[in-house]
């Protein structure tokens, strides 16, 4: 309701007005800046909007030819509205300016700009028009006051003189601790490499090497300072193999010894282990 009452109201404007002749009688121009009081930095939209008479304006052939220096055009947006008496083609056109030249001069706060008044090209049927639109000024306020722009330094810098490089540690030292550690670390390897082959794995191998009588014989040893029942369970393994080996004096020996009351003391333990032995070196590999 509100855009047919102002296109209503711009119909009513160019029927009521004086005739003209050329692009006045089909055609008007209104251009409109927001805000007309601005922040240097701040943006700055320009509204124009170009009602045409519909029998005789194409609103698609309408142009906009403008200059808006030293403000920059951030976007621009085109909008055609067709009636069956009165056309509008409205522009909406968003300006910054973050230069120099929009700054106020020393000593003062704002600064006031002035552009060219914009330029309209349309077709009607008497060919190519042109219609001009004023702008009004607008004022760019600063950011500082006067005082604060006043007292305000030049932009300057200083080339100080870099300190010299420092480090907790020197790089010298820090090299020669880090080839000790890898000297370390390597040693360490060594070590374990070396305990892992010539420590557990010999003696695996050598526990390997012997015979069923000698790994008895060795159970019997450790179980002589233990208790009761591993004396008797060593005794009675003794006892099984002395019989595989083709010892049946000592494996009755060894059996009895394993169940007798009171339960085998060190002394006949070793004494049976000692003719073990001597009858396994007289026997021979």
């Amino acid at each position: 309701m509100r855009r047919a009452f102002l296109l209503l109201s711009c119909g009513l404007a160019l029927l009521a007005g004086p005739a003209e002749a050329g692009a006045q009688e089909s055609a008007r121009v209104d251009a409109a800046l927001t805000p007309r009081t601005l922040l240097f930095g701040d943006a700055l939209y320009v509204r124009v909007n170009v009602f045409a008479d519909s029998d005789l304006v194409d609103v698609a052939s309408v142009e906009l030819e403008s200059d808006f220096r030293p403000f920059e055009v951030e976007r621009t947006r085109r909008e055609l509205t067709r009636g069956s008496a009165l056309s509008r083609a409205r522009f909406t056109i968003a300006l910054r300016c973050l230069s120099v030249h929009c700054l106020p001069p020393t000593g003062s706060s704002a600064r006031s700009t002035r552009f060219s008044p914009l330029v309209v090209h349309l077709e009607d049927e008497n060919g190519e028009q042109t219609l001009e639109a004023p702008l009004p000024p607008v004022r760019m306020a600063s950011r500082l006051s006067v005082r604060e722009s006043r007292g305000e330094d030049r932009w300057s810098y200083d080339v100080a003189t870099l300190a010299p490089v420092s480090y907790p540690i020197s790089p010298g030292l820090a090299i020669a601790l880090l080839w000790a550690l890898a000297v370390a670390l390597g040693l360490l390897a060594a070590l374990l490499v070396a305990y892992a082959t010539t420590g557990k794995a010999p003696h695996r191998a050598l526990a390997a090497r012997r015979s069923p009588l000698q790994r008895a014989l060795a159970l019997v040893r450790r179980a002589a300072k233990r208790g009761a029942d591993e004396r008797r369970e060593a005794l009675e393994r003794l006892a099984r193999e002395l019989r595989r080996a083709g010892h049946p004096e000592l494996a009755e020996r060894s059996g009895a010894l394993a169940w007798s009351r009171p339960e085998p003391g060190e002394p006949e333990i070793g004494a049976l282990v000692g003719d073990v032995e001597r009858s396994a070196r007289a026997a021979g590999p």
